[in-house]
């Protein structure tokens, strides 16, 4: 089984076990997972089609962005006694919405159109927010940096390594240059807008494994235990195909 395919037998899984879902109780924890899950399946999904264009490393924003969706949830759920968290998670929309209504209010262009019922309404609900929860920020939604987080949820290895790396084309980095380059010839470099095989399949494999792991919080939450073995199984494909694309690179080099 290739990585494409690997991909493809994933999503299959994910579909086969919450098309049609109806969760066993209806709390803002299960609503913030299946909305987790419906959005990694999407953003899965787009990382493929790139990659299989040949444009992997424009899937990096996508998979980082399942790495941070993979963060918020596990730290959301290790809350098992309250939803402190999830409410938190849900309340923080409309401090969001209130930052970017605040910065539309002085603009003379929005003048006219500005919703000031819409405005008073968030800013109320800020105010709540900064009062009801420590450490309330406008950017971070439980009050630590993402990078604490990480840590809080054993993903600090992923964050120094994954993360960093994955940050690099979403953020511009000028190391990414490096991988335009087609050609060099007396010192002439000659640079490849086109499709390209770099980066895809770290992508096939991160893209697959943010999944995977969404999944395995799902399957442990829901007490899905047929999903967590379909998903065991898969990783374990996942790992021969690795050591298999390992072993070709070591006999090119």
């Amino acid at each position: 089984m290739n990585l494409f395919e690997l991909n493809d037998s994933l999503l299959v899984a994910a579909g086969k076990h919450f098309n049609g879902f109806t969760a066993p109780s209806k709390t803002r924890r299960t609503d913030i997972l299946l909305a987790t899950i419906a959005k990694a399946i999407r953003s899965h999904s787009a990382a493929i089609i790139l990659c299989k264009a040949g444009y992997g490393m424009e899937a990096d924003s996508i998979v980082r962005s399942m790495f941070e969706d993979l963060v918020n949830v596990t730290y959301i759920l290790n809350e098992t006694k309250r939803e402190t968290r999830a409410r938190r998670y849900i309340e923080h929309i409309q401090v969001q919405q209130f930052f970017m209504l605040e910065y539309a209010k002085n603009k003379r262009r929005f003048k006219k159109e500005f919703p000031e019922d819409t405005y008073q309404a968030r800013l109320k609900a800020k105010n709540r927010f900064y009062r009801k929860y420590k450490r309330p920020d406008k950017y971070k939604w439980s009050g630590y940096s993402f990078k604490e987080l990480c840590k809080k949820t054993g993903c600090r290895l992923e964050y120094d390594v994954f993360y960093n790396l994955a940050s690099q084309h979403p953020h511009s980095q000028p190391i990414v240059l490096n991988q335009l380059v087609s050609a060099k010839v007396d010192d002439v470099l000659t640079f490849s807008a086109g499709p390209q095989t770099k980066d895809q399949e770290i992508n096939l494999i991160s893209s697959f494994d943010m999944l995977r792991r969404i999944l395995e919080v799902a399957a442990k939450f829901f007490g899905k235990q047929d999903l967590k073995a379909e998903l065991d199984s898969l990783k374990d494909e996942l790992n021969r195909c690795v050591a298999l694309i390992n072993k070709k690179q070591t006999r090119t080099k």
